[in-house]
């Protein structure tokens, strides 16, 4: 029951936050006053534009793919992009040795479940009730579960890795929770690598995928992500290897700021800056904390 009320706090705080907006209605549009805010507004676009990367997101994945062992992919969990992204990638993931994909969206107690879903014992339907009992973004369950029967069918593993359901969970702060979170999901993708030498798609969500410290994050930011994240949880623990980044977004991506404006008009302002752009990618900053952003703009 707590893991249910834990949920429904988690996305009232980030529809405050606008960490995982969408539009919404047209007063909410209306409440941006942009001088108020102008230095770090300015500061974030300004390194947009000067980070804009002159090649197309295949070219930037199919790059880090090869050279990274683990690629990290940072989503909002009510957007489809992100998942059909790695659908229609399996065969790039399977040819450059990336023999699992780890996801936050299910717990590791339902991984026999998951494992059955994926060696054909139980269908779709079946695997759909367990899904839904662990995910509460039941509108994309269709989304996720389309990668999965594609990978399992390519013979790359899908393994849980969150701990939602552990009982320690229970024992933690509400400002430790994150933390908690964030070193029980990337201790078992530690595990996993330390098992067998095959890459790992990681599929979680953006608060997850930073990578830059938040020591300079604003105080509203670090009360709701914590002071680290999985990523950055898993090279502490993995030192030595190669291990990006990518935020895939339909909407404004997750910043290091705390900025009243609703993600809405943010990217509004973005596509007018863009006008003649289907997409933009570029790198991350000290603002944007990824290696690289993938924007969807129409």
């Amino acid at each position: 029951m707590r893991n249910y009320i834990l949920l429904f706090i988690s996305m009232s705080f980030l529809i405050n936050l606008n960490v995982h907006s969408s539009p919404r209605d047209a007063t909410d549009h209306e409440q941006c006053d942009w001088s108020k805010q102008k230095e770090s507004i300015d500061n974030i676009f300004s390194d947009i534009k000067e980070n804009i990367i002159g090649r197309s997101f295949k070219d930037l994945l199919s790059d880090s793919l090869q050279k990274s062992q683990i690629v990290v992919i940072g989503e909002s969990h009510i957007e489809a992009l992100p998942k059909q992204i790695i659908t229609n990638n399996i065969d790039l993931l399977y040819n450059n040795d990336f023999k699992y994909i780890a996801i936050e969206m299910i717990n590791k107690t339902s991984q026999p479940e998951l494992t059955q879903f994926c060696q054909g014992k139980i269908t779709k339907d079946e695997f759909r009730t367990t899904w839904e009992d662990n995910w509460s973004y039941t509108d994309q369950t269709d989304n996720y579960l389309n990668f999965i029967h594609e990978a399992c069918a390519r013979g790359i593993k899908v393994i849980a890795v969150d701990e939602r359901d552990n009982p320690d969970l229970l024992k933690q702060t509400d400002s430790e929770e994150n933390n908690w979170r964030n070193r029980r999901m990337a201790q078992n993708i530690i595990d996993i690598h330390n098992t067998d030498s095959g890459n790992i798609l990681f599929l979680t969500g953006s608060i997850h995928a930073f990578n830059i410290s938040l020591n300079n994050a604003s105080p509203v930011i670090k009360s709701f992500v914590g002071n680290s994240s999985a990523l950055l949880d898993i090279k502490k623990g993995l030192p030595n290897i190669n291990i990006t980044s990518i935020n895939i977004k339909t909407s404004f991506p997750l910043t290091n700021t705390n900025e009243r404006c609703a993600d809405y008009n943010k990217l509004k302002k973005l596509k007018t800056l863009f006008p003649n752009k289907n997409y933009i990618l570029f790198q991350g900053s000290s603002l944007i904390p990824f290696d690289y952003i993938y924007i969807k703009l129409k």
